[in-house]
């Protein structure tokens, strides 16, 4: 079985036309996660690196783009350029920072390119940037109104996808601030 039909029998493949896609929450997905988690890992060998299932896929009961969003922390940031290759070797194509200082971006994608399966984030451990993905995602598992929210304000926008992520910002903003709040600091 190869690595694209797990995630096609398990509904996450997004077409790449710049329309954006909702599906219904999968609870399959955390088994996908598990499974390409696993396979990243196992095919990278770069012993620093923790995976985390992010995005929307990993929040029940939220519409999410059926692509799995997975963030990676690693001690050292430039470990991941001089494995470039290896990123290649498991079918990802390595994009760098990709507008984001700091980050190591990746996506897998079906032979032609035309469905993405995978967005793969790695940042320093510590960061920022790592830590408001985990934050804002925990803070969405543990607030139902605030994951209903954010699927109202992802549904009710009429974007193309290059858009997409941008016309998210103020509620992203909102709702890190609340968990912040929430979590009172102890991140």
């Amino acid at each position: 079985m190869s690595i694209h039909s797990i995630f096609l029998e398990n509904g996450l493949g997004l077409e790449r036309d710049n329309k954006v896609r909702l599906v219904e929450h999968n609870p399959k997905w955390k088994d996908v996660f598990t499974r390409e988690s696993t396979r990243i890992l196992e095919g990278l060998e770069i012993e620093s690196l923790k995976l985390h299932h992010c995005g929307s896929t990993s929040i029940t009961n939220i519409m999410a783009k059926p692509i799995l969003d997975i963030v990676g922390e690693v001690d050292r940031i430039d470990e991941l350029d001089s494995n470039k290759d290896r990123f290649e070797a498991i079918g990802y194509v390595y994009k760098g920072e990709y507008g984001i200082p700091g980050r190591r971006y990746c996506v897998l994608y079906n032979e032609d390119q035309t469905l993405g399966f995978c967005h793969l984030h790695i940042f320093s451990k510590g960061s920022t940037e790592l830590i408001d993905h985990i934050l804002f995602r925990d803070y969405l598992r543990e607030n139902e109104r605030a994951a209903e929210k954010y699927e109202t304000v992802k549904r009710s926008l009429n974007v193309p996808r290059n858009e997409y992520s941008d016309a998210k910002t103020d509620v992203i903003t909102e709702l890190l601030k609340e968990a912040r709040e929430f979590y009172n600091g102890s991140l």
